[in-house]
């Protein structure tokens, strides 16, 4: 009984060559449904004001990226050809043995102050020394000028209040005001994966297509085709397609989510929901674990540790030793779980690349920053293997590891807003 169980749960997070390419098939046409304003689509695609950079960016800038878990802050030093340094940097936890700067119980005013604490240490209290600021803002942000733009919705588990509907970098120039740091202008906002696609682009030609996998995940591109307005970069917000199947356990997870029925595709493939979709599935296995916690990093790590490594990890974690079904069960839960989530990022990819460059013969390259890519190995042959059963013969994407993505872009963004 336990092993047909087992069996069920495992079969629950297969994903077959059909259903991959009707997921990039269905990206696609729901991509050009938004392009053409189409309400029928499950993409809330934003167009951004960003252009690529022309590689011969030069100057310093503070670069501010704020993310999903951590916030960093940096003077970058642009030197074109697509040469740069960061000079200084400054990173911390939104969420740590300080305070948590997420819950609906922070104040606006309080989560911009500590933002703003942030970039003074990077500057080291520098309050001389004007600097332009480009600012990486991870969520679902509208333009609402050159230099700003209205967050949508808090995403990423985050509810702080009074933010959603306000000019974001404002918020942030009246906090730096309230720390003395009149020295600091912010001109540029944009998403993280535009800052990775900007910071690609800077140091490569021929990209056009940027990703964030990671805590979060979303996808950006540049528009090559006449027919939609060429030249912009299209924020996809892809995290929110929801013309994909789900399972029992992807809708447990929803359900106890802060914004049920939002970010579908995210909450199936994100680290920020990876560990605790794991935990849905192995509680269904065995109970026993109802109050543990996972994260994705906890996945990837039971994804490829033998017998004796899952025990000492559960003895070290207080969570009930497992026998040897439920260690084998254990292993291979976690491994389907990242496969399904690089395979559904993969096949999102090759709906991106179909509109870019029609699926009939191409050579695309995709640009990628976050944990999850850069430091899970099951991901990219999880990649590679979707990638094989989607496109093509003539058909080839790549994808490569944008080192600094979100603050290389930050500091070209204020470096490219200088100009408009």
């Amino acid at each position: 009984m336990a092993r047909n169980k087992f069996a069920e749960i495992i079969e629950t997070f297969e994903i077959d060559q059909d259903s991959l390419r009707e997921i990039a098939a269905s990206v696609r046409y729901d991509l050009e449904l938004a392009l053409s304003e189409n309400d029928s689509s499950s993409l809330q695609i934003i167009h951004t004001n960003q252009n690529l950079p022309q590689g011969n960016e030069c100057g310093k800038f503070i670069a501010l990226d704020f993310g999903g878990t951590n916030l960093r802050a940096a003077i970058v030093e642009l030197s074109g050809n697509g040469d740069y340094k960061i000079l200084r940097k400054a990173q911390s936890a939104l969420r740590s043995e300080k305070g948590d700067f997420t819950t609906a119980d922070t104040s606006c005013e309080a989560l911009f102050d500590f933002i703003a604490k942030v970039i003074g240490d990077a500057i080291e209290g520098d309050k001389n020394t004007p600097y332009l600021l480009g600012h990486t803002f991870s969520f679902p942000a509208s333009p609402c000028d050159e230099n700003d733009a209205e967050l949508k919705k808090w995403t990423k588990e985050i509810a702080v209040p009074g933010v959603e509907g306000k000019p974001v970098n404002e918020l942030l120039a009246a906090a730096l005001k309230r720390q003395g740091y009149d020295n600091i202008r912010p001109t540029a906002v944009l998403n993280d994966t535009v800052a990775v696609l900007l910071a690609a682009a800077y140091q490569n030609d021929g990209i056009h297509i940027g990703s964030i996998y990671g805590t979060g995940h979303n996808s950006c591109y540049a528009e090559i085709n006449s027919a939609f307005a060429p030249g912009k970069i299209i924020n996809l917000e892809i995290g929110n397609f929801y013309k994909i199947f789900i399972n029992k356990y992807d809708a447990i997870v929803d359900g106890h989510s802060t914004n049920p029925d939002e970010q579908r595709l995210e909450k199936m493939v994100s680290g920020c929901y990876l560990g605790e979709l794991f935990k849905a599935a192995l509680t269904d296995f065995y109970p026993g674990f109802s109050k543990a916690n996972f994260d994705g990093e906890d996945v990837s790590h039971l994804a490829l540790a033998n017998a004796a490594q899952i025990s000492l990890f559960m003895h070290q974690s207080d969570f009930p030793l497992p026998d040897d079904d439920t260690i084998s069960f254990i292993q291979t839960l976690a491994a389907k779980i990242l496969r399904r989530s690089a395979m559904i990022v993969a096949a999102s990819y090759c709906g991106i690349a179909w509109h870019l460059y029609g699926n009939s013969s191409f050579k695309a390259k995709i640009a990628v920053e976050g944990s999850l890519y850069e430091k899970v190995e099951q991901i990219k042959s999880g990649m590679a293997e979707a990638f094989s059963k989607i496109l093509d013969e003539g058909c080839q994407i790549e994808t490569f590891l944008q080192k600094d993505g979100p603050l290389l872009g930050a500091a070209l963004a204020a470096c490219m807003a200088q100009d408009k």
